[in-house]
C-alpha cells in the first residue's frame, strides 16, 4: 500500500499497530514462552525424523492438489508420511490455479501479490 500510494502512512501505521498489539499481548506472551522453553519441545526436532517424514519429491506436486487422496494409490511404510501429504493439499492452490491461466491482463500490485 504504501508503495502504491507513494506514502510512507500506510506502513507506519501498521508498525503502530502492530507495537501496540505487542505490548497488550507481552504479558500473556512471557509466560508461555517461559513454559515451551522449559520443556522438551523446545529442543526441535531430529534429522532422523525429518527425513522418516519427508515428501517423495515426484509426489509433491500431486499431493499439492489431492493430498491424503495420494495414500490411497501409493501406501507408505511409515504411518506419519500420510498425515505430511495431507499438509500440502490445500484450497489455495485450486484457486491460484485460475487465476495463472487467465487471459485478463494484471496490473500494479496483482502481479506482485499473485506471484
Amino acid at each position: 500500500m504504501s508503495i502504491s500510494r507513494r506514502s510512507w502512512l500506510p506502513l507506519a501505521n501498521w508498525l503502530i499497530g502492530y507495537a501496540v498489539a505487542l505490548v497488550v499481548i507481552l504479558p500473556l506472551l512471557v509466560p508461555m514462552l517461559e513454559g515451551f522453553f522449559a520443556s522438551f519441545r523446545s529442543q526441535g526436532v531430529t534429522l532422523e525424523d525429518m527425513q522418516a517424514n519427508n515428501i517423495p519429491a515426484l509426489q509433491f506436486p500431486t499431493c499439492l492438489f489431492v493430498g491424503m487422496a495420494l495414500w490411497l494409490i501409493h501406501p507408505h511404510h511409515h504411518p506419519f508420511v500420510t498425515y505430511t501429504l495431507a499438509l500440502g493439499s490445500s484450497a489455495a492452490i485450486w484457486c491460484l490455479l485460475p487465476a495463472l491461466v487467465s487471459r485478463t491482463k494484471w496490473r500494479g500490485l496483482e502481479v506482485v501479490t499473485s506471484r
